[in-house]
C-alpha cells in the first residue's frame, strides 16, 4: 500500500518541535510530553527550582 502526504501536512509535524525547542532555550527545561500546558511547564519549573536548590 502506497502512503503519501498531503502538501499541507509537513508544515503540522515540525510545530510542536518548534516551539517544545523554544521553550526548552528559554527556560532550561525539556518537556517532552504534549499537550504542553501551563500546568505541567509551571511543575517542570518548580522540579528544577527544587534541584538546584540542594
Amino acid at each position: 500500500m502506497y502512503v503519501a502526504k498531503g502538501v499541507g501536512e509537513v508544515c503540522l509535524v515540525t510545530v510542536p518541535a518548534a516551539i517544545c525547542n523554544a521553550t526548552a532555550r528559554a527556560v532550561n527545561i525539556n518537556l517532552r510530553q504534549l499537550p504542553m500546558t501551563t500546568d505541567r511547564v509551571f511543575e517542570a519549573l518548580d522540579q528544577g527550582k527544587k534541584s538546584n536548590a540542594t
